[in-house]
């Protein structure tokens, strides 16, 4: 029962699923505009899903052994089209003179990938807990309240990717951190 609640709590909290849920809550719940937000909610979508389908296709031709590219060795080519996807998507979004929730998205990702790069050479963070981590922490700054016991629900995202054993406890630390320090600094600098 224990292992089941973890694989339904590692699903929900998926970076596919989150990165779904991001662009719903920036566009809905930032924006306010509604016809301007139903159009830009789709941008991020299409970029979303091209690093879906990318991570789809690598495991169908065993460049990742699974949709979580659980090996640490093979995740240097998801965070490399993960950055070059960040850059078409930050450039596109500009040019089109997008919605600044959204850039600061891109940019909130492009960092990510990077400084994810760079600690996986090291360790393999968790990017199930930074993605998790990121979004609670933008709910718990932006409307304060109640939202603010939202990053409470971290460590058992942490909890999950360990007893599931996908992640060590330093990797799971590493990813709510990454994901923690990302959102405080990009909001420090956005507010």
């Amino acid at each position: 029962m224990i292992s089941f609640a973890a694989q339904i709590i590692s699903i929900i909290f998926h970076p596919a699923v989150i990165s779904v849920a991001t662009p719903i809550v920036l566009m809905f719940f930032v924006e306010r505009e509604v016809p301007y937000s139903i159009f830009w909610f789709f941008y991020p979508l299409v970029f979303v899903g091209i690093v879906i389908l990318f991570t789809y296709i690598g495991v169908k031709t065993k460049l990742f052994s699974d949709f979580d590219v659980t090996k640490r060795s093979e995740r240097k080519p998801l965070y490399f089209f993960v950055i070059v996807v960040s850059i078409l998507y930050i450039s596109l979004l500009f040019f089109f003179h997008g919605p600044k929730s959204l850039m600061v998205l891109g940019v909130g990702v492009l960092l990510g990938a990077i400084i994810f790069e760079m600690v996986n050479k090291k360790l393999k963070a968790s990017i199930h807990v930074a993605a998790v981590s990121a979004i609670l922490c933008v709910l718990a700054l932006l409307y304060g309240g109640l939202f603010l016991f939202l990053p409470l629900l971290i460590p058992v995202i942490a909890w999950s990717r360990i007893h599931m054993k996908r992640h060590t406890f330093s990797e799971a630390v590493v990813g709510g951190s990454v994901g923690v320090g990302i959102t405080i600094i990009i909001y420090l600098v956005v507010e």
